[in-house]
């Protein structure tokens, strides 16, 4: 194996682990750690994707980073108005 394929299969596995998790209810689409496995999942898949030049792939794989991203930040937000809806 070369270095694009630990690093890419490693990213798909973290990916294909969130998904699992949260499919047999060990793991929330709402936790922060769904989306930390997939925001590790989405970079090492798209450096193993820049690596291979899979321009598909990368694209999904970016696609994939950009929104677990999004639902991390989205997770902060959550939580910081829920504390102010508290005081």
């Amino acid at each position: 194996m070369n270095t694009a394929d630990l690093t890419s299969g490693f990213g798909v596995f973290l990916i294909l682990t969130a998904f699992s998790l949260n499919t047999f209810g060990i793991l929330n689409r709402e936790d922060r750690s769904y989306f930390i496995l997939n925001l590790a999942g989405g970079v090492l898949a798209s450096i193993g994707a820049w690596l291979i030049q899979s321009i598909p792939f990368l694209v999904l794989e970016t696609t994939w980073t950009v929104v677990a991203i999004a639902g991390l930040a989205k997770s902060f937000r959550i939580t910081k108005n829920s504390n102010h809806a508290k005081i």
